[in-house]
């Protein structure tokens, strides 16, 4: 399936070599990230057992390894629960797998994501700022969990990606929603915090982050899916296993290592507490010992099973710098994990290429800069409509004029940079009200100069998308699942 649906738009100007060969690396490793094809890899139904098998699918040292077989008798129910940024992919797999032996379930994607399930209702959400439909999807999902009246014998399925933090907000005390707004823009958009900090906060004034939802659950069996890599929570002390049970703050079936206290002290610590409103900081401040997220401990005596889709060995990185390479480009992979202000990353790794260009060093020419992760853009008080990856690529441009060698281009994998919004009257009767990146190279300073564009003012107000549509080097793609940004830099 061709992701990238713009691609003659953004193959007439500029380098057109480096530009085809971005497009087409951007293109593997978006394909490569296929939560629907690794979902039916992982699950099958046999002999009307339903199995989970898959060693890849499996963080390293779980100590229940193994396959997960489930006999689908007639006293067992099945219920699919999923929450994230394009997560019907996946949920649409265990579907069409299970057909009418799905008992029922319920959706929460974000907004703009196309409607594919067919036997479970759909709620389409606010994201980066949750919104009341959040709130209402939340509320639909408990009802459904309680009237099911859950019983051992239940087995339910859970899928959660990237988007989950905002998509699944139900506030806990009767918190108001624009409270909990104000919170989210404060701190994640006009302060850049990043996810992990942010999580201390709103984890505990939630009814169902910080795995909550998996106490809702039992006394069912439960297999928690998880639209990421086995590793995503490792760091130098804890891997594996160990790290998505006791390094977590956001993949919110899991245990929850966030706490009101910590919370408060990344307040403090900001100077921004006396900016967030009253109720929150009361909810912080009386937070109960009874209102804790799942324990590790906690966790562990429940019946899960926890797999996670994305693999290494199968991401978008992965097939990224194997493509490279099959293109005859020497592949370079960065790193897996960048979380920097996206201006400035565009800005590195452009000088990085340049040196490389001129002075063969550290890379050597032709070769490609690969990395992924989740950049960060901290907007202020009256962001415009961009994204993360639309700002580095427009940084590199900039620092890039005039080289006819290199090109840069990236993408966030759900085919939405940034919350989206209108760009324009052609792109809306389109219907694009969101792009995924950009692709830039030397010629496009030069390119916005000659249509009177200003790119620095543009970055300056983080209001990326229009500029970008107007020079034709924004990228439009399908949705599907996030698994975080994908760049790539070309140098010839």
């Amino acid at each position: 399936m061709q992701r990238i649906l713009n691609h003659n738009q953004l193959m007439n100007h500029g380098n057109l070599q480096a530009r085809n060969f971005c497009l087409d690396i951007l293109e593997h490793g978006l394909n490569a990230a296929d939560p629907y094809r690794n979902t039916r890899q992982l699950i099958r139904l046999e002999n009307n057992t339903l199995i989970f098998e898959g060693p890849d699918f499996e963080a390293a040292g779980d100590p229940r390894s193994g396959a997960a077989r489930y006999p689908l008798t007639e006293d067992v129910r099945v219920f699919l629960f999923a929450v994230g940024k394009g997560i019907q992919s996946s949920a649409k797999a265990v579907e069409d797998v299970l057909g009418e032996r799905l008992t029922g379930g319920y959706v929460i994607a974000k907004h703009g994501d196309p409607v594919i399930m067919e036997r479970v209702e759909v709620m389409l959400g606010g994201h980066p700022v949750p919104d009341q439909c959040c709130i209402d999807g939340c509320k639909n999902m408990l009802q459904i969990i309680s009237e099911a009246r859950l019983t051992p014998s239940d087995l339910v399925i859970t899928i959660i990606g990237n988007g989950v933090s905002s998509l699944m907000t139900l506030p806990s005390n009767n918190l108001p929603l624009e409270d909990i707004v104000r919170c989210v823009e404060l701190l994640q958009i006009e302060h850049g915090v990043p996810t992990s900090e942010l999580n201390h906060i709103r984890n505990n004034i939630d009814q169902l982050k910080g795995g909550r939802i998996t106490r809702l659950l039992q006394p069912a069996r439960m297999v928690h899916l998880l639209a990421v890599s086995p590793s995503v929570n490792n760091n130098d002390k804890k891997k594996g296993y160990e790290a998505l049970i006791h390094n977590n703050f956001w993949l919110h079936t899991l245990p929850d290592q966030t706490s009101a206290s910590h919370a408060l002290d990344y307040l403090r610590a900001r100077g921004i507490n006396g900016q967030i409103p009253d109720s929150i900081m009361d909810a912080l401040t009386g937070n109960a010992a009874d209102s804790q997220g799942i324990s590790p401990e906690e966790f562990q005596a429940a019946d899960c099973r926890v797999f996670a889709l994305m693999p290494e060995c199968r991401d978008a990185a992965s097939a990224a710098l194997a493509r490279a390479g099959e293109l005859g480009l020497t592949p370079y992979l960065l790193t897996r994990k960048t979380q920097c202000e996206a201006g400035a990353v565009g800005r590195f790794i452009a000088q990085i290429a340049l040196h490389a260009f001129e002075d063969h060093s550290p890379f050597h020419p032709p070769c490609a800069l690969i990395f992924s992760g989740e950049m960060l853009v901290t907007c202020g008080a009256d962001p415009g409509v961009g994204g993360r990856n639309q700002e580095f690529c427009l940084s590199a441009a900039l620092a890039l004029r005039g080289n006819s060698h290199i090109a840069v281009a990236a993408v966030d994998t759900d085919g939405t940079d940034g919350p989206g919004g209108f760009i324009c009257d052609q792109a809306e009767e389109q219907g694009i009200l969101g792009l995924a990146g950009a692709i830039v190279d030397g010629s496009t300073a030069d390119a916005a100069d000659k249509q009177q564009l200003k790119l620095l003012a543009a970055l300056s107000r983080h209001n990326t998308s229009q500029v970008l549509w107007q020079l034709g080097d924004g990228i439009v793609t399908t949705h599907n699942v996030s698994i975080g940004d994908l760049a790539c830099c070309v140098i010839l």
